[in-house]
């Protein structure tokens, strides 16, 4: 039974077909935390039916976060796809406190600005039809990432991610992610923080960022990655 200090999830985009929410529940029976974030676009907000049935996994996750927020410290800050809860801020979902931004504390006390990271990322706060475009271009990619991986595990060749490799390869070469990474640490520095946990890139990434710690939490569509802390304060991404 895995324990943490605090653990961090981003991208999961429950209620698209895309989101791994089986695995998701599977991780969060068995996981025991004190504090745990939500880190934005946890909810697909254009998609929701797949919320009805109360066997569907997407159900099973909203209930092990209402399960983990009756002795967990929840907080589930904000992103582009679940901007639609921005009016509660302050407000509860599943248990979960809702915020734009957080600053969360580590045992050997640096502090983390906690923030989804889509107000960074000027191809998506640039304009709502290229945001709406490059969704539906990802959602074609990761149609045929899913054709492609059938194929190769048919043939018994181990599984690629090749959907969330060429969007990542299209942001690094036109200087989006160094651009958002650059704008993110300099937001936590001018709040006096030690370092940043964001997402949104769908780009699991632990690193050194000048004198600042960048965590990214990756995401629940491709990768199925999450950042923890442990109790000596040590962040890991599994």
């Amino acid at each position: 039974m895995p324990r943490f200090r605090s653990v961090f999830l981003s991208d999961v985009h429950l209620g698209s077909r895309w989101s791994k929410a089986s695995e998701l529940s599977t991780f969060l029976s068995d996981l025991r935390c004190e504090t745990m974030y939500l880190v934005g676009d946890f909810l697909d907000g254009s998609r929701q039916e797949r919320f009805r049935s109360p066997q569907s996994p997407h159900r099973r996750v909203i209930n092990d976060i209402l399960r983990h927020a009756g002795s967990s410290a929840v907080t589930y800050v904000t992103g582009n796809h679940d901007a639609f809860l921005d009016r509660w801020f302050g407000g509860f979902f599943a248990g979960a406190r809702i915020q734009e931004r957080a600053i969360h504390e580590t045992a050997d006390g640096r502090r983390f600005l906690v923030a989804h990271g889509d107000d960074f990322d000027r191809f998506v706060s640039g304009s709502a039809n290229l945001e709406a475009f490059g969704n539906k271009v990802f959602s074609m990619l990761l149609w045929a990432d899913a054709g492609v991986n059938r194929v190769m595990q048919s043939l018994g060749m181990k599984r690629k991610i090749f959907a969330g490799t060429i969007k990542n390869l299209f942001r690094t070469a036109t200087g989006i992610i160094e651009q958002f990474e650059e704008s993110l640490a300099e937001e936590a520095k001018s709040r006096g923080c030690d370092g940043i946990i964001c997402g949104h890139t769908h780009l699991p990434v632990l690193r050194k960022l000048r004198d600042l710690f960048y965590c990214n939490c990756g995401d629940w569509v491709q990768h199925c990655s999450v950042l923890v802390e442990h109790f000596d304060g040590r962040m890991e991404i599994l």
